[in-house]
């Protein structure tokens, strides 16, 4: 069991990083890949969820990128617990706009880069 979680941890952490035009879903394997692939709306929020997350980490520091990394991995393993609701559909929308909440929170505390500055010579 635990290999088979880890196995959907990494299939899914390679969907986070896939192209956002809805390409992984022609490699889509597991059953939670799946069923947000053929769902409209889910598909939408996967999208969504996966734009920001790449956003956050692209502006994070490297130490803050490596807890943003273990949070996902671990939103990911807790996203399969929906397969076992009687909601799956309700389940993965509200798992999903929760990570939204938790990345937009995220992302509106990390400082712009200082990179941002120009100099005149």
């Amino acid at each position: 069991m635990l290999l088979f979680v880890g196995a959907i941890a990494t299939f899914s952490t390679t969907l986070m990083a896939a192209n956002n035009d809805g390409s992984y879903c022609h490699s889509a394997t597991s059953n939670i890949d799946q069923l947000i692939c053929k769902d409209p709306k889910l598909a939408l929020l996967h999208k969504q969820m996966s734009d920001m997350y790449q956003q956050v980490l692209t502006q994070s520091m490297v130490s803050e990128a490596s807890v943003i990394k273990e949070t996902q991995k671990n939103w990911l393993e807790s996203r399969t617990g929906c397969l076992d609701q009687p909601d799956v559909q309700r389940c993965l929308v509200s798992t999903y706009d929760s990570r939204l909440d938790n990345l937009t929170a995220i992302n509106d505390t990390i400082l712009p880069p200082l990179a941002t500055y120009s100099f005149m010579t």
